[in-house]
């Protein structure tokens, strides 16, 4: 049986389509109506065998490795997911979970026997390519040195909505990867996302684990993209030099200082290279594989993927009127609607919308986010989006980039470099547009595909650069200049341009917004974030191991009427709220606060119970006090972003002890009081 290509992209088409619906249909329907099992089965069943058969389609050699790396990566997914919860599913007669495994195992197995020898010819020619082995190594290495820095010794921490998204795997079980209903996160379509977290926590039995290595094959994604994106690029330029401009972007505060970071704004920005790697070299499947990730893994990840498809679309149309003159735009258009390729990228949107509209939990809304026309926060977008920590070099190199390759037309770049910037910069344009309109929190960890388009621009106008030894030390000035910033802020230009507070020994950038959530949510740009909640940890050490069960916590942490800095968002109230005493449990095995509800810590020998009291700025000292404690008071605070309410302490009552904490340039002080 032969087909021809196009008929077999078609079959290839509805095979996803088909595949992704079977998502829809979940594990509490089934449980109640036999119907929907059967449709379930049958979208699965219907899947895998339009898939082998699309597999007979006329393919070039190239197209045939590619499926038998697809059948690669189905297997291993496969063989996975059936060590992970393969004895549980068949124990409960889950018969469409088996139905699945056995399917796409029979389907992956089978293809990939009929492409094989294209996978060998393909990988006996990468052994003999040198330079992409060499280039494979650095790029593993640069990504692993990333790593090493990512394991801090106080080990894997959770914050802000990290912290909540912990809480929401905790819960997740075998169910939730046969289920969309199940991995939506905060009104998020976050159902690849999730599901990579979550077959990781039942393959390692760790939450914190699977987290750690979400990321770390992140880092490493964003190592492999940026180096072999852009020698497709740039050719012809030297080994160490794409290795400089990969580590530009790998060693940035983005990825280097928020590796620590775990969320899907990371996860986003870290792939967003590797999308448009794929897209250079017309590799569609890895292309749609990388976009389905980043379009199922956070509501913007459509916005993100999505424009990037236009992007795609539109530049090839403005190449074709170019080649061919505005009169064959009649059969420009004819072809793109026949183009299996854009009824892909056309049905991941339609999938999206399905998953959004009933996939989630109709409870869940964005309840912070509206559309409209705001000049205050149009002006505070593009501030942050211009300037946050060395972006500001980045936007420079973009423009010169661009004058270079569109108006001056630079002769080291061919029509792939023209095409795949102006894909790039498209897609940034749709990606700030939609910013600029969507009204909610603005904060630097929301720019997601932003910061990888101006890494991209920029390590593309150094490399273009003639003069060889300028450009070198040029390059690695600004990456040695972006890596200190990694851990501390040393960017003069945001430091000038953005609010600041004294965090003890040191300023620390708080990124205005224009709306008043807690402040610790504004700091989270490199790892000085991370070094407020180790300090933390380092207090709440000293109280829980000095305390007696009759002596209170007390704290103050700001000006704000908003608390911040207590493990994620879930701490954030209001004093209009009347919430003030968190019931919270300190983690022993990292010395600091644990994450998730307090529930989910019950009964664990490693987790300690107490509670703490938040001073909010309206109330006095004595307000908070508890009066059913006999016991000793500690009071915990930073010196420069408090009520200064310690002096009220020593001025009316007795002071025991007072301790200075210092990490990284933070300082927090306690107090011990009667």
């Amino acid at each position: 049986m032969k087909v021809n290509a196009k008929t077999g992209s078609v079959l290839g088409l509805i095979s996803f389509i088909s595949y992704a619906l079977s998502f829809l249909i979940g594990y509490d329907d089934e449980s109640g109506n036999s119907f929907l099992i059967l449709v379930k089965a049958g979208l699965i069943l219907v899947s895998a065998l339009l898939f082998v058969i699309s597999s007979y389609c006329k393919m070039s050699e190239k197209l045939k490795a590619e499926y038998s790396v697809l059948c690669i990566l189905i297997l291993v997914y496969q063989m996975v997911l059936v060590f992970c919860v393969g004895r549980t599913i068949v124990s409960i007669r889950y018969y469409s979970a088996v139905l699945n495994s056995l399917c796409w195992i029979f389907a992956a197995i089978y293809v990939f026997l009929r492409f094989r020898g294209s996978l060998l010819k393909w990988f006996n020619g990468l052994i003999r390519d040198r330079e992409t082995l060499f280039l494979a190594a650095a790029a593993f290495l640069l990504s692993a040195f990333v790593i090493t820095l990512s394991a801090e010794p106080e080990g894997v921490r959770f914050t802000w909505d990290s912290d909540t998204l912990y809480g929401s795997v905790y819960a997740m079980d075998y169910r939730s990867l046969y289920d969309v209903k199940l991995t939506t996160f905060h009104s998020h379509v976050s159902a690849v996302y999730i599901h990579i977290i979550t077959l990781l926590k039942l393959l390692t039995g760790d939450i914190r684990t699977a987290f750690f290595i979400l990321n770390s094959l992140c880092i490493a994604a964003a190592s492999f993209g940026m180096i072999f994106l852009q020698r497709k690029l740039v050719p012809g330029r030297k080994k160490a030099e794409y290795i400089l401009a990969g580590a530009l972007f790998v060693l940035s505060p983005w990825v280097c200082g928020l590796s620590t970071y775990h969320i899907y704004d990371y996860y986003i920005w870290c792939l967003f290279p590797l999308l448009i790697c794929f897209c250079c070299v017309n590799n569609w499947i890895g292309f749609l594989i990388v976009g389905i990730m980043i379009t199922f893994s956070k509501a913007s990840g459509l916005i993100v993927f999505g424009s990037v498809c236009f992007g795609v679309v539109f530049v090839s149309v403005i190449f074709d009127i170019k080649q061919n003159g505005i009169r064959s735009f009649n059969r420009i258009f004819l072809r793109l609607v026949s183009d299996v390729k854009n009824w892909f990228f056309a049905s991941v949107a339609m999938i999206f919308f399905v998953f959004f509209k009933l996939g989630i939990d109709r409870g869940t809304q964005f309840e912070d986010t509206r559309f409209g026309l705001d000049i205050s926060h149009i002006k505070h977008v593009l501030k942050l989006y211009l300037t946050a920590n060395y972006l500001w070099v980045f936007c420079i190199l973009t423009v010169l980039i661009i004058i270079s390759l569109f108006v001056l037309k630079n002769d080291n770049f061919g029509e792939l470099t023209k095409k795949t910037v102006g894909i790039v910069l498209i897609s940034d344009l749709i990606f700030i547009f939609f910013n600029c309109l969507c009204i909610t929190y603005r904060l630097p960890r929301y720019m997601d595909s932003h910061i990888a388009v101006l890494y991209i621009c920029g390590s593309l106008m150094l490399l273009s650069i003639n003069r060889r030894k300028f450009a070198d030390a040029l390059t690695v000035v600004i990456c040695l200049a972006a890596f200190i910033s990694s851990f501390r802020m040393a960017d003069p230009v945001t430091m000038m341009l953005f609010k600041k507070f004294d965090a003890g020994k040191r300023n620390i950038v708080d990124f205005e917004k224009t709306n008043t959530p807690s402040i610790g949510d504004s700091i989270i740009c490199n790892r000085e974030y991370y070094s407020y909640e180790v300090l933390l940890g380092k207090v709440l050490s000293y109280v829980i191991s000095d305390r007696s069960d009759e002596d209170g916590i007390l704290f103050s942490l700001g000006h704000e009427e908003i608390t911040w800095g207590l493990s994620g968002g879930r701490y954030s109230y209001s004093y209009s709220e009347n919430k003030s005493y968190f019931e919270l449990f300190y983690d022993t095995k990292i010395n600091g606060l644990a994450n998730g509800l307090p529930g989910y810590n019950m009964g664990d020998p490693d987790m300690i119970p107490f509670e703490m009291r938040y001073i909010f700025p309206e109330e006095s000292l004595e307000d908070a006090l508890a009066p059913g404690l006999t016991g000793c008071f500690y009071y915990i605070y930073l010196p420069s972003v408090n009520e200064s309410k310690e002096q009220k302490i020593y001025d009316d009552h007795t002071v025991i002890d007072e301790k200075q904490f210092v990490y990284r340039g933070w300082q927090m002080n306690c107090i011990k009081f009667m």
